[in-house]
């Protein structure tokens, strides 16, 4: 029954006792007594801080809140830690803090009456973009493991990203999106990345902008996922919106994204030659520019010529895999060659 009722969290519990202190006598009233007890930077850095969802690293904070000397941020964050404002978490060999709802709503209110909100969502955005950009770019090292478990941790606050993405920028959320491919495959995340990817591929913006190597890749994420669902007639189509776009674009990259993405969905669909015509043709380009995508292909390659019976060859793709795999020190394509 309470929780039907609670639309406004402020507005249910204010009934308290005529008799104790006004500070006690509603919760808003005992927020507004701990935010006045705060100096006016440990306000601001409260009202900034609650730009993140769930938890937070100090070095997120540092990258999103507006304070110069980062000395101070994190006399100021230890503050706020002892004032309750914030509480602390270990995860791993990771330090987080954490704000309770209420209190980052309270938060919210200060920072929106400011007038920052918006920019500070900015700033949240682009501190989640580079952390996805970094992940993607580095996904082929002995950093996977960790960069996996880091996105896992930032997942509340990427989707906070992610949906204000949606409206202040489709192409820097496109570009995010793209970028996560690796890790929702790595989770089995398919359905979120599906729905991201798909918001994102619709928009006005990115419906109506050029062709870019991001369009074309989120094209391909969007369209695998849909493989690894059984779901080929929405990857069919993913690949054919593709391929009208791509018309009279010399880039080879945005071709080579292409080749992958239509290899991959004549793999699902049982057409083995056409996928190993698609496949051969997107690792050409892919090896000749370094391209750490070489690997993925490699991993439908190896299993389209397993199918097709060509067991020399699937081995030949697999061993190159182990071999960039093995020098980079990944895991998750290593164990996909192991396995198959």
């Amino acid at each position: 029954q309470i929780l039907q009722r609670l639309t406004d969290r402020y507005l249910l519990l204010t009934r308290g006792s005529r008799d104790a202190p006004s500070r006690q006598q509603t919760l808003r009233m005992c927020i507004d007594w701990s935010y006045d007890l705060c100096t006016p930077v440990e306000q601001r850095m409260w009202a900034q801080l609650s730009v993140f969802a769930g938890t937070f690293e100090l070095e997120a904070a540092e990258q999103v809140c507006d304070d110069d000397d980062v000395d101070d941020l994190l006399d100021t964050v230890t503050f706020l830690v002892d004032k309750s404002i914030l509480t602390r978490e270990e995860s791993g060999t990771a330090v987080r803090f954490r704000m309770l709802e209420t209190l980052r709503a309270y938060g919210r209110e200060k920072v929106q009456e400011s007038g920052e909100y918006t920019e500070l969502r900015r700033r949240h955005r682009d501190w989640c973009e580079r952390l996805a950009l970094e992940a993607e770019s580095e996904w082929i090292s002995s950093r996977q493991l960790p960069l996996i478990a880091q996105l896992g941790r930032e997942q509340p606050n990427i989707r906070e990203a992610l949906e204000f993405s949606v409206s202040d920028s489709p192409d820097v959320g496109l570009r995010i999106a793209a970028a996560l491919f690796p890790f929702w495959l790595a989770r089995g995340l398919f359905s979120e990345g599906r729905l991201w990817l798909n918001r994102f591929l619709t928009s006005v913006t990115c419906q109506t902008g050029p062709l870019t190597v991001d369009k074309v890749k989120a094209l391909y994420a969007g369209s695998f996922l849909a493989d690894m669902q059984g779901d080929l007639r929405v990857s069919a189509a993913l690949v054919e919106e593709g391929r009208s776009l791509a018309d009279g674009t010399t880039d080879p990259m945005l071709h080579a994204h292409l080749e992958l993405a239509e290899g991959s969905l004549a793999l699902f669909e049982g057409n083995l030659p056409d996928a190993r015509t698609h496949l051969e043709q997107a690792i050409k380009v892919f090896t000749a520019r370094n391209d750490l995508y070489e690997v993925v292909a490699l991993d439908s390659l190896g299993m389209t010529h397993d199918l097709l019976g060509n067991t020399e060859r699937a081995i030949e793709c697999h061993e190159r895999v182990l071999a960039i795999t093995d020098a980079q020190g990944e895991s998750m394509h290593r164990s996909y060659a192991l396995w198959t």
